[in-house]
C-alpha cells in the first residue's frame, strides 16, 4: 500500500478534512472554524496522507506567535496504526526544523494512542488544564522544539 503525503490544498481537500473529524472525534472542527483559522492564520505546514487517491489521514497546522501549532490531525480508523501519523508529524517537523520553528499542541489526556506518539517524537509536556475540552477530559500541553542537529529519518 502505498501512502503519499501531499501538501494540503485547502479548496480541494476539506470537506474529505471535515468528514473524517466528524467520524473520529466526538467534538470535531467544523468547516466554519478551519475556514477561519485558514484565513486568519499561515497553514503552510498543513498535509494530508493519500491512498488510492483518498484523503485517509491530515494534519492542520497554523503559524501562531512563531510556533507552528498542530490544530488538529486524524487517520481514518482502518488506516490507523500503521505509521501514517506518525509520518505527517515528521512532516511538519521538518519544516520545523527548516525554519527554526517550535511544533506545539495540545492533547487530550484520554488520548493515549496520541500521547504515546507525541512523548515517542520528543515532545514535551509543558502543562495541563482540567476540562478543557467538552467532554471533561484534561487537556496536556506539549512542545517539540528542533535543533540544528536535528535530522527526520
Amino acid at each position: 500500500m502505498d501512502i503519499e503525503i501531499k501538501p494540503m490544498d485547502y479548496k480541494r481537500d476539506i470537506s474529505s478534512i471535515v468528514i473524517l473529524e466528524k467520524e473520529l472525534f466526538d467534538d470535531p472542527f467544523l468547516r466554519g472554524q478551519l475556514y477561519f483559522y485558514h484565513q486568519k492564520y499561515d497553514t503552510f505546514a498543513s498535509y494530508v496522507a493519500i491512498i488510492d487517491n483518498s484523503i485517509v489521514g491530515y494534519v492542520f497546522t497554523i503559524l501562531e506567535e512563531e510556533n507552528l501549532h498542530i490544530y488538529t490531525i486524524g487517520v481514518k480508523r482502518e488506516f490507523q496504526r500503521l505509521g501514517i501519523a506518525r509520518d505527517l508529524l515528521r512532516k511538519v517537523k521538518e519544516i520545523a526544523i527548516a525554519r527554526i520553528l517550535p511544533i506545539v499542541l495540545e492533547v487530550s489526556m484520554k488520548n493515549l494512542t496520541a500521547l504515546e506518539l507525541y512523548t515517542s517524537e520528543g515532545f514535551v509536556r509543558l502543562g495541563s488544564e482540567e476540562m478543557y475540552y467538552p467532554d471533561g477530559s484534561t487537556a496536556h500541553f506539549m512542545k517539540w522544539t528542533p535543533h540544528h542537529t536535528d535530522i527526520i529519518d
